[in-house]
Protein backbone atom coordinates (compact mmCIF):
# COMPACT_ATOMS: atom_id res chain seq x y z
CA UNK A 1 0.00 0.00 0.00
CA UNK A 2 2.90 2.32 0.79
CA UNK A 3 4.29 2.02 -2.72
CA UNK A 4 0.91 2.63 -4.35
CA UNK A 5 0.38 5.84 -2.38
CA UNK A 6 3.94 6.97 -3.09
CA UNK A 7 3.49 6.34 -6.82
CA UNK A 8 0.19 8.23 -6.76
CA UNK A 9 1.96 11.16 -5.11
CA UNK A 10 4.62 11.17 -7.83
CA UNK A 11 1.98 10.91 -10.56
CA UNK A 12 -0.08 13.74 -9.09
CA UNK A 13 2.98 15.96 -8.77
CA UNK A 14 3.95 15.21 -12.37
CA UNK A 15 0.41 15.86 -13.56
CA UNK A 16 0.38 19.22 -11.76
CA UNK A 17 3.35 20.32 -13.86
CA UNK A 18 1.18 20.36 -16.99
CA UNK A 19 -1.97 21.90 -15.52
CA UNK A 20 -2.59 25.68 -15.42
CA UNK A 21 -1.35 27.40 -12.27
CA UNK A 22 -3.98 30.14 -12.41
CA UNK A 23 -7.53 29.74 -13.67
CA UNK A 24 -7.41 33.24 -15.19
CA UNK A 25 -4.10 32.56 -16.99
CA UNK A 26 -4.33 29.09 -18.58
CA UNK A 27 -1.14 29.74 -20.56
CA UNK A 28 1.03 29.36 -17.41
CA UNK A 29 1.63 25.63 -16.83
CA UNK A 30 2.96 24.25 -13.56
CA UNK A 31 6.42 23.40 -14.90
CA UNK A 32 7.07 27.09 -15.65
CA UNK A 33 6.02 27.98 -12.10
CA UNK A 34 8.35 25.28 -10.78
CA UNK A 35 11.28 26.50 -12.89
CA UNK A 36 10.75 30.21 -12.29
CA UNK A 37 9.17 30.25 -8.83
CA UNK A 38 12.47 30.49 -6.99
CA UNK A 39 13.36 33.63 -8.98
CA UNK A 40 10.31 35.53 -7.75
CA UNK A 41 12.07 36.51 -4.54
CA UNK A 42 10.89 39.74 -2.96
CA UNK A 43 8.66 40.74 -5.88
CA UNK A 44 5.99 38.27 -4.78
CA UNK A 45 6.61 37.01 -1.24
CA UNK A 46 3.67 34.55 -0.95
CA UNK A 47 4.60 32.81 -4.18
CA UNK A 48 8.26 32.59 -3.18
CA UNK A 49 7.38 31.14 0.24
CA UNK A 50 4.99 28.59 -1.23
CA UNK A 51 7.61 27.55 -3.81
CA UNK A 52 9.76 26.25 -0.93
CA UNK A 53 7.19 23.46 -0.56
CA UNK A 54 8.87 21.82 -3.57
CA UNK A 55 12.13 21.65 -1.65
CA UNK A 56 10.37 20.04 1.32
CA UNK A 57 8.72 17.54 -1.04
CA UNK A 58 12.09 16.50 -2.46
CA UNK A 59 13.62 16.23 1.02
CA UNK A 60 10.72 14.03 2.12
CA UNK A 61 11.35 11.74 -0.85
CA UNK A 62 15.02 11.48 -0.01
CA UNK A 63 14.19 10.58 3.59
CA UNK A 64 11.58 7.96 2.71
CA UNK A 65 13.51 6.30 -0.13
CA UNK A 66 16.89 5.92 1.54
CA UNK A 67 18.09 2.36 0.92
CA UNK A 68 19.81 1.44 4.16
CA UNK A 69 18.13 3.60 6.75
CA UNK A 70 14.86 5.21 5.63
CA UNK A 71 13.57 7.92 7.93
CA UNK A 72 9.77 7.96 7.55
CA UNK A 73 9.29 10.28 10.54
CA UNK A 74 11.51 12.91 8.94
CA UNK A 75 9.69 12.37 5.64
CA UNK A 76 6.38 12.90 7.42
CA UNK A 77 7.64 16.15 8.99
CA UNK A 78 8.95 17.41 5.64
CA UNK A 79 5.64 16.43 4.03
CA UNK A 80 3.68 18.42 6.62
CA UNK A 81 6.01 21.39 6.05
CA UNK A 82 5.37 21.06 2.30
CA UNK A 83 1.61 21.17 2.90
CA UNK A 84 1.91 24.20 5.20
CA UNK A 85 4.25 26.10 2.88
CA UNK A 86 2.11 25.29 -0.15
CA UNK A 87 -1.04 26.40 1.66
CA UNK A 88 0.62 29.68 2.64
CA UNK A 89 -0.37 31.11 -0.72
CA UNK A 90 -4.08 30.79 0.19
CA UNK A 91 -4.07 33.38 2.97
CA UNK A 92 -1.19 35.42 1.68
CA UNK A 93 -3.34 37.68 -0.49
CA UNK A 94 -4.79 39.26 2.62
CA UNK A 95 -1.59 39.30 4.65
CA UNK A 96 0.64 40.85 2.01
CA UNK A 97 -1.67 43.36 0.35
CA UNK A 98 0.46 45.66 -1.74
CA UNK A 99 3.38 43.26 -1.99
CA UNK A 100 1.85 40.41 -3.94
CA UNK A 101 1.20 40.94 -7.62
CA UNK A 102 -0.53 37.63 -8.24
CA UNK A 103 -2.22 36.41 -5.06
CA UNK A 104 -5.65 37.91 -4.60
CA UNK A 105 -5.88 39.05 -8.22
CA UNK A 106 -5.84 35.64 -9.92
CA UNK A 107 -7.73 32.53 -8.90
CA UNK A 108 -5.71 29.37 -8.41
CA UNK A 109 -5.91 26.75 -11.13
CA UNK A 110 -6.03 22.97 -11.12
CA UNK A 111 -2.24 22.70 -10.79
CA UNK A 112 -2.43 24.03 -7.24
CA UNK A 113 -4.90 21.38 -6.13
CA UNK A 114 -2.98 18.54 -7.78
CA UNK A 115 0.26 19.90 -6.30
CA UNK A 116 -1.19 20.05 -2.78
CA UNK A 117 -2.72 16.61 -3.23
CA UNK A 118 0.70 15.18 -4.01
CA UNK A 119 2.03 16.61 -0.74
CA UNK A 120 -0.84 15.11 1.22
CA UNK A 121 -0.34 11.71 -0.43
CA UNK A 122 3.35 11.87 0.44
CA UNK A 123 2.41 12.45 4.09
CA UNK A 124 0.10 9.43 3.94
CA UNK A 125 2.88 7.33 2.39
CA UNK A 126 5.31 8.39 5.14
CA UNK A 127 2.71 7.56 7.78
CA UNK A 128 2.18 4.12 6.21
CA UNK A 129 5.93 3.57 6.13
CA UNK A 130 6.15 4.49 9.84
CA UNK A 131 3.48 1.92 10.65
CA UNK A 132 5.03 -0.75 8.42
CA UNK A 133 7.96 -1.78 10.68
CA UNK A 134 5.64 -2.07 13.67
CA UNK A 135 3.38 -4.41 11.71
CA UNK A 136 6.39 -6.50 10.64
CA UNK A 137 7.60 -6.74 14.24
CA UNK A 138 4.16 -7.89 15.40
CA UNK A 139 3.95 -10.53 12.67
CA UNK A 140 7.46 -11.76 13.53
CA UNK A 141 6.49 -12.01 17.20
CA UNK A 142 3.33 -13.95 16.26
CA UNK A 143 5.38 -16.37 14.14
CA UNK A 144 7.73 -16.92 17.06
CA UNK A 145 4.78 -17.71 19.35
CA UNK A 146 3.40 -20.17 16.80
CA UNK A 147 6.80 -21.86 16.51
CA UNK A 148 6.99 -22.29 20.32
CA UNK A 149 3.58 -23.94 20.45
Amino acid sequence: MFRVVLLLSIALFGWSLFLPVYADKPDLPGYLALLGGWMVGLNDIPTAVSWLANVMYILAFVMILKRKNPKPRAAFVYGILAVLLGAAVLGAGKAFVGYSETVGKLSLGMAFYAWMGSFILLCVAAWLKMKQPAANAVSAANEELVDRA
